[in-house]
């Protein structure tokens, strides 16, 4: 029992030292809040619009160089911002707020329904 349990610390240990501190480079997909690889990258492109990873501080997608030499951040179709996080609703949401690609979160009042949050249930 002795050995599993030094076994197990010298394990969580290396486990820790991968995920965490200063110099840690994240695995793809992710990127460092504090010192730690927890944050989630958005859907960044690259410039053969083939998913990749984002900025290790910060979140932010890579900018590339388009076919007319301009550099700028490429999204997954429905997604925009810096990061590529920000959904994109195609349609209106009226009163409501976009939350995801095309829907919309019509609040918390029940009665307001409809894909574009604009009528009531009584």
């Amino acid at each position: 029992m002795d050995r599993c349990f030094a076994l197990c610390l010298m394990i969580g240990a290396m486990l820790f030292t991968v995920t965490s501190g200063a110099d840690t480079t994240c695995p793809m997909g992710t990127y460092k809040i504090g010192d730690d690889c927890t944050g989630i990258c958005g859907y960044c492109l690259d410039s053969n619009m083939t998913v990749t990873g984002c900025n290790q501080d910060g979140g932010e997608c890579k900018p590339v160089e388009n076919s007319k030499g301009v550099v700028e951040v490429f999204c997954k179709v429905g997604w925009k911002g810096a990061a590529c996080n920000q959904p994109l609703c195609f349609q209106e949401c009226g009163s409501g707020t976009c939350i995801g690609v095309n829907v919309c979160f019509c609040g918390r009042d029940i009665n307001i329904v409809g894909p574009q949050c604009e009528g009531t249930y009584n």
